[in-house]
């Protein structure tokens, strides 16, 4: 299978679902390490896809790095409400969190962390804490909060492309 695989990703190397697949494959033949380099080109081509968290924090787990499968494991559960994306100017998280008043928002932007934390409906918090890779213009780094979503921009100093939005711990 990994070799057809191989031969599909010939044809079409943009496809993160082939990337996802042979990882896949590499995971039942022990092949940790390959799976890990196949799944990080499936989230670099789609960064919110959940089974390529999953399959690379099981790959991690195997080559007995337990502390990046743990930071894999809680992006995959942060992904699954926050979406992030950026321009050649900015970062942008998007919390999906509905019919939140502004009043019930916190966010607190330092050069190199971002903090929010959102009282929910239900009484509970959400608490959002990132050691960003690179450092923000806190200036102009804002937040909306819209009746479907609460938007979190962070200006760039520079426009580069980050690699990810978190430091490594």
């Amino acid at each position: 299978m990994v070799k057809e695989l191989t031969k599909a990703l010939e044809q079409d190397p943009d496809d993160t679902q082939y990337y996802c697949q042979r990882a896949y494959c590499h995971i039942l033949l022990g092949k940790y390490r390959d799976g890990i380099a196949d799944v990080k080109k499936s989230l670099e081509l789609n960064p919110n896809n959940p089974t390529a968290f999953l399959r690379k924090g099981m790959c991690e787990y195997h080559e007995k790095d337990y502390a990046s499968a743990l930071d894999t494991f809680e992006t995959q559960n942060r992904s699954e409400s926050e979406v992030s994306y950026q321009t050649e100017s900015q970062v942008i998280i998007t919390l999906m969190i509905k019919n939140i008043q502004k009043s019930d928002v916190n966010v607190e932007f330092s050069e190199k962390e971002l903090s929010a934390l959102v009282k929910l409906l239900s009484g509970e918090d959400y608490n959002l804490k990132l050691r960003l890779l690179h450092p923000v213009v806190l200036e102009q780094s804002t937040f909306k909060v819209l009746s479907t979503k609460i938007e979190i921009k962070m200006k760039k100093p520079v426009a580069v492309r980050w690699e990810e939005l978190e430091a490594r711990r």
